[in-house]
């Protein structure tokens, strides 16, 4: 018993350093792991972009609603949005903070999906963002006017006139950018065109 704990000693007095490094080590990776586990997995993202703040509750709402156009593409049981919410209002430190944001998102291939109001769609489009969509009804067949669709309607039920009477849904092109001819950005602009598809024939049954 003696030998062992002279032998525990003088290993933390030679290794005490090394120990604590390797400990801290994998805290960290334990940390991280399960942050990764929980962090939950989305079945689509559209961007938010509006120079109206709009609050999160309102995001979520119009999140769930467009959820019923879309699929289960993870398997796990639940069709899922991230409304990436990059709206301002006046304070020119928030509208700085979303507009990185908005920049962040714009080199990640899932971000497809726009529902923007005026202004924001006038500066995304002189960028040559948006795609033309068959169906679409308004900005020469690059946009899809939101106001008096079943989508404002089930906001206003809930909240109230909070979006701007011109909004629209656009979707993003490719061409010409640095995601052309990505592999998994064809993948998420195939599927969310789908959803975009099912929204329309929906809208028109109404």
């Amino acid at each position: 018993m003696q030998k062992i704990r002279q032998r525990l000693g003088n290993f933390w007095y030679y290794y005490k350093v090394h120990t604590i490094v390797a400990v801290i080590v994998i805290a960290i990776l334990a940390v991280l792991f399960f942050q990764c586990a929980a962090k939950e997995s989305y079945d689509y993202a559209i961007v938010l972009n509006m120079a109206t703040v709009v609050e999160e509750p309102t995001a979520d709402l119009l999140a769930g609603e467009l959820a019923r156009f879309g699929e289960d593409l993870n398997g796990d049981g639940a069709v899922t949005i991230e409304m990436i919410n990059c709206t301002y209002g006046s304070n020119d430190n928030v509208r700085i903070n979303q507009l990185g944001k908005l920049q962040a998102r714009l080199t990640m291939p899932e971000t497809v999906l726009f529902i923007l109001d005026e202004a924001s769609f006038t500066n995304l489009d002189a960028m040559g963002l948006f795609d033309r969509v068959d169906g679409f009804d308004a900005k020469e067949g690059r946009a899809l006017s939101l106001h008096g669709t079943p989508l404002e309607a089930a906001v206003q039920s809930r909240y109230g006139s909070v979006l701007p009477t011109a909004w629209y849904l656009c979707v993003r092109g490719y061409d010409g950018n640095a995601l052309e001819g990505d592999a998994k950005a064809a993948v998420y602009a195939e599927q969310s065109m789908a959803l975009v598809s099912r929204l329309m024939e929906a809208y028109r049954a109404d």
